[in-house]
């Protein structure tokens, strides 16, 4: 009786499709083998040279070897796992050494290395380095890039351990994605040659109507991207580019730094998205954050923000529309430029708070806080009783301080020093 059962499972399980491991490796695989360890495939269904004609299932994982090169585009099947050694998959530790690497060159005229379109479900990238090359093109190319539309989402796709390096951006996702994780990651060294200069690590564009909702970006480094975009207005390199809609996101514990030329870009560029939580994340920018235009409901504290020449931050109002219902508390900002405001508030405060945050500036002509007008009219009034209990280290007095209240500290360096002696250097 017990062998009968064992049969019918196995036929059960053999007609649904039973998840499996496969390994690919370019210089010593064959398309015809099984796509075990010693007889690895070529290449995966979905690349370039082989497109999906082979069946996988959901769940089954392909191990890419570490330090292999593919040439060619990859759009992966459905609820598939594409990982390698740098990953964090055990089935594929030992399968090579370093990067595997998806490597587009710029005649394939891709809009991404890897891609997804929408309808697509649970694709995981785990330990992938994916190059797009083409960076002069109309559209937006990226290295990984993921695309869903109103009728065809692209929800739960995660991407981690991986890296998206010399395309115009290094991970992208684009109209309605749903259900994301981007962690642990590395983006770096994106650039473009477009007359309109814009890169960016990671970069969430809803695109027109779409949204891009309840979604992890976190643990995750973005630097040297946009190098080229120099003088360029509002059109520099960023580490992190939250665009048109979207909601309910964490953005959180990442590293964020030097992109842009010298660098001239902010580390975090967002507006349009409502519910953020922002929280532990180290940015250092020409301006640290610049967040505004419908960033409505944000929750942020306990993130450390540089300026190197524009403030550390920039909340509110732009192109004519209010941000509005968010709390700025418990972050440190540093201004690193003389008479540059290290904080500029331009939203009305209605029902936005900023407490108990500490503002280091390195000139005593830098205002704490700068107060920017809004249709004519300073945003200091509407701040009332919504800025308190700030401490502000070698900054000027805040640009209007008329009819705020609320118990502000305002120490010199040289005070700072003398309490707290191990912080007064600023960040390295």
């Amino acid at each position: 009786m017990i062998g009968v059962w064992v049969f019918l499972v196995w036929m059960l399980l053999a007609e649904q499709g039973v998840a499996a491991t496969y390994y690919v490796d370019v210089i010593s695989g064959l398309d015809s083998s099984a796509g075990t360890r010693t007889e690895p495939w070529k290449y995966m269904p979905g690349m370039t040279q082989r497109p999906a004609s082979t069946p996988l299932v959901a769940g089954d994982i392909v191990c890419l070897k570490g330090g292999v090169v593919w040439d060619g585009a990859l759009t992966p099947p459905a609820g598939v796992t594409i990982a390698s050694v740098t990953g964090s998959r055990l089935e594929c530790q030992g399968w090579g050494v370093g990067e595997a690497v998806i490597d587009v060159p710029s005649v394939a005229n891709k809009l991404g290395a890897i891609m997804l379109f929408g309808p697509q479900d649970t694709v995981v990238l785990d330990g992938i380095l994916a190059i797009n090359r083409n960076t002069t093109g109309l559209y937006t190319r990226c290295g990984i890039y993921v695309e869903g539309s109103s009728s065809d989402h692209v929800a739960n796709p995660v991407i981690r351990w991986s890296s998206g390096r010399y395309s115009e951006n290094g991970v992208c996702l684009i109209g309605y994605v749903d259900g994301f994780t981007i962690e642990n990651s590395q983006f770096i060294d994106n650039d473009t040659t477009k007359p309109a200069c814009s890169s960016s690590g990671i970069l969430l564009s809803a695109k027109g109507t779409g949204d891009i909702h309840d979604g992890m970006v976190q643990r995750n480094s973005a630097t040297r991207n946009g190098r080229s975009c120099f003088d360029q207005g509002m059109n520099e390199g960023r580490g992190l580019t939250l665009k048109n809609t979207g909601t309910r996101v964490v953005v959180q514990d990442n590293w964020f730094y030097g992109n842009g030329a010298l660098p001239d870009g902010p580390a975090v560029d967002a507006g349009g998205y409502t519910e953020v939580t922002f929280r532990r994340n180290v940015l250092q920018g020409f301006v640290g954050a610049e967040i505004k235009a419908g960033a409505n409901g944000w929750d942020a504290y306990d993130n450390v923000i540089i300026g190197t020449q524009g403030g550390a931050l920039q909340y509110g109002y732009w192109g004519g529309t209010e941000s509005v219902g968010s709390h700025w508390y418990r972050n440190e900002f540093w201004s690193m430029a003389p008479d540059r405001g290290a904080v500029s508030l331009s939203s009305p405060g209605d029902t936005s708070t900023f407490n108990d945050n500490t503002i280091h500036c390195l000139s005593a002509t830098s205002p704490a806080i700068v107060f920017e007008q809004k249709s004519g009219q300073w945003a200091q009034n509407s701040w009332n009783r919504h800025v308190s209990g700030n401490l502000t280290m070698g900054c000027g007095p805040f640009s209007a301080e008329v009819n705020l209240t609320g118990g502000h500290t305002f120490r010199t360096r040289e005070q700072h020093k003398a309490v707290y002696p191990l912080q007064a250097d600023g960040p390295n």
